[in-house]
């Protein structure tokens, strides 16, 4: 049952998840506030989803991954003191996974900019280890070199982790792509940086690359806007098998002179089978960005799927 609830976090299913949740609830379970508290804080109610680890970890200090998930909303908005808290908690106990937690801190640690500290913590981790994955390690430990200004070892770090096997963990692969691309960037090859960039977009098209396809472009228009732009298309498989073919919309963030533009700029970071089928479906101008690079700004990663 709990990989009911993590299925519908992955496709963004929010109402069959606390469905799962309260079925997890009446069996006794503890995952049932894993799953509560991820999908409060992916519909953007980061208060509940908070409060509902607070209280299960006070409810059930011993299981490990409240801890985790807690520090992570706590690191997320900002309050470092108490995710290096519950990191640590997470690492206690016969279930504690130190080398997860070690990993963790480091990200507060780096989010802190405490950068040399971070380093340190992530060479506590011992090498091979299957938890957390090598590539996370590296992926960390590059942030941590590029924002120190150590670009050459940060883009050695960021190649050690594209070398791991990461062709399971997409999400680790993109940012690591991304990161290459901002390391490239810094040390003038732009060619590589856009190459690296889009690799990224291939994988996941909410990497955080959107900039750096801007600045290499390179281009500015005195009657530019920011565009709030829903695009809609034909997906380009069934999503089960023997299924029909769905129709899907999306949402981008676009600076552009028109609407019509904003979609021709939108549609290399869609899937090439789908490109063809892309239309507007609806497009709003939020702002006059005269000044600001033509291009997009912000890809949200999710589809909208209907099935004829």
């Amino acid at each position: 049952m709990l990989d009911e609830g993590h299925e519908a976090l992955e496709t963004l299913n929010f109402k069959r998840a606390h469905v799962v949740a309260r079925k997890l609830h009446s069996i006794g379970y503890t995952g049932e506030f894993e799953i509560a508290a991820r999908a409060y804080w992916q519909e953007g109610k980061r208060r509940k989803a908070i409060r509902t680890l607070e209280s299960a970890t006070r409810k059930h200090p011993a299981v490990p991954i409240l801890w985790s998930y807690l520090g992570e909303f706590y690191s997320e908005t900002g309050r470092y003191d108490e995710a290096i808290y519950a990191f640590e908690k997470s690492a206690s106990g016969p279930h504690g996974e130190r080398a997860l937690a070690d990993l963790n801190v480091a990200v507060v640690l780096w989010r802190r900019k405490e950068y040399q500290a971070a380093i340190l913590k992530l060479n506590l981790i011992p090498p091979g280890t299957a938890e957390p994955d090598p590539s996370s390690v590296e992926l960390v430990r590059a942030h941590c070199l590029l924002s120190l200004e150590r670009t050459g070892e940060a883009l050695q770090a960021v190649d050690e982790g594209l070398a791991l096997s990461v062709s399971d963990r997409p999400k680790v692969e993109a940012s690591l792509l991304a990161l290459r691309a901002k390391t490239l960037l810094k040390m003038d090859d732009r060619n590589g940086a856009q190459a690296a960039a889009w690799k990224a977009i291939a994988i996941d098209k909410s990497a955080d690359v959107a900039e750096i396809i801007r600045e290499i472009g390179s281009t500015r228009s005195a009657t530019a806007k920011l565009w709030r732009v829903r695009i809609g298309g034909t997906w380009c498989e069934p999503l089960e098998p023997g299924g029909s073919i769905p129709k899907f919309t999306a949402l981008y963030w676009v600076i552009a002179e028109d609407a019509a533009q904003a979609l021709e700029l939108i549609r290399p970071f869609e899937d090439a089978r789908v490109r063809a089928s892309l239309q507007i479906i609806d497009a709003k101008s939020e702002r006059s960005a005269p000044e600001e690079l033509v291009g997009v700004v912000r890809a949200l990663g999710g589809y909208t799927f209907v099935l004829p």
